[in-house]
This record gives C-alpha cells, sequence and structure tokens, in this order.
C-alpha cells in the first residue's frame, strides 16, 4: 500500500497495489462502515499500481501511478465526484512510463513527474493550469493590512482582479472612510485622523465581502 489521504474524520480514500476481484487496482473509499472503489467497480481499470494521491482546493482527487490508456500512455487520473477521467484529455500528457507525484498549488495549478520526458529526452515536471481555476483564484478576496497597530498609514496588499470597494467602519458600525472601483494592487489608507480604538475594514467585491479588524494607535 503506497498512499493514504484521509478526508475529515470519517472518510479515507487508499490507493496503492491492492486489486479487485478481476484483477484490476483502484483508489479505495472506506466510509466508516465499507469499503468500496472510488468512482464504482473498475471505474479506473487499471492493471497497475496506485503511487500517489492528491485532493486539490475543489475537491477533486487525483491518481498518479501506472494508470495507462489506449493508445498506451500513461497519465493522470482526475475523480470529480462523478467518473474517473484522463487530465487534460486523451494523451495530452503522453508520458512514456508511470507517474510517480501529484500536487497542486493554491492557483489550481495541478502538478506531477515520473516518466514524462520532452523532445530532447529529458524528464520534467508537468504542469497543468485550468484556467477557469486562475478565474475563479483572481475573483477571490483575499488581503493583508499592516501594520497593526497603525499610526499614519494602513497598508493593505490586495489579491482580487475585479474592481473593489473599501471601506473603514468604526465599533458602532458608522463608515469613516470609503473608496470605491478601486484596481491597483496595493493601497495605502491615511488613517491618520482616525481616534484611537478598535476599526474594521472591508474589502468588496460584487459577490462577497471580508472583514478584518485593526487598531488605530496613539
Amino acid at each position: 500500500m503506497e498512499s493514504i489521504f484521509t478526508i475529515g474524520f470519517d472518510k479515507l480514500r487508499v490507493a496503492g497495489s491492492f486489486t479487485n476481484g478481476i484483477g484490476n487496482k483502484y483508489v479505495a473509499n472506506w466510509n466508516g462502515s465499507i469499503w468500496s472503489e472510488v468512482g464504482g467497480l473498475n471505474s479506473l481499470a487499471t492493471p497497475n499500481a496506485i503511487f500517489a494521491l492528491h485532493i486539490d482546493r475543489k475537491g477533486n482527487l487525483y491518481a498518479a501511478g501506472g494508470l495507462i490508456n489506449m493508445n498506451n500512455h500513461f497519465y493522470l487520473g482526475i475523480y470529480n465526484g462523478t467518473v474517473w477521467s484522463e487530465l487534460g484529455g486523451i494523451s495530452t500528457l503522453a508520458s512514456i512510463g508511470g507517474l510517480l507525484d501529484v500536487t497542486s498549488d493554491k492557483y489550481g495549478n495541478i502538478y506531477t513527474c515520473g516518466g514524462i520526458k520532452n523532445s530532447l529526452g529529458n524528464y520534467y515536471v508537468a504542469k497543468y493550469t485550468d484556467p477557469n481555476s486562475i478565474a475563479e483564484y483572481q475573483n477571490d478576496l483575499s488581503f493583508s493590512a499592516y501594520p497593526n497597530p497603525a499610526t499614519d498609514n494602513l497598508n493593505l496588499v490586495l489579491t482580487s482582479k475585479q474592481p473593489l470597494t473599501i471601506s473603514i467602519q468604526n465599533t458602532l458600525g458608522e463608515t469613516i472612510i470609503e473608496k470605491t472601483n478601486l484596481k491597483q494592487n496595493s493601497l495605502q489608507l491615511n488613517v491618520t485622523a482616525l481616534e484611537p480604538g478598535i476599526y474594521f475594514i472591508t474589502i468588496a467585491n460584487n459577490k462577497k465581502s471580508i472583514t478584518r479588524k485593526f487598531i488605530k494607535a496613539n
């Protein structure tokens, strides 16, 4: 058994070299009561071992190992909660050997390595970029504010690519400062005129908002 992936406290995803009744390897799911094949009986249908599992931030499950398609190419399997498929489409990776590992980053990019060679015959780490994942990340609201406590200026670092509204409220919920239709990735707010105390800064786009606390110092 080469790989174990846990989800929560009552679900286990396990893969390796164990086989089902007709000799195929599979990803097993333990729901707290019984074991089953992820995707259903023989849905992955690989005769070779599975070396690594990974779950991205969307909840997609990836399996790397000896998965091989009709063109005798090894591929990275993705399970979207319903069916298994070949990430990127049939033979887009065109690996001549098994895949050893799989991971993802915060942008939704997927990385795998193993028997993948380029046109010069060199092995490399393959990266798969889903445009939808990048767009979703860019629309996410995430920001940092420093220094906190702040005396004169409060610096903001923003990740969203959508126009933003930034506002500062006091503990009574009254808006003290507001700026709209902002598109830059960084901003400096002058808070010198604010009375010392606790304030809340809200970042909002047309879908959602995030509010965090900061302290105005003397």
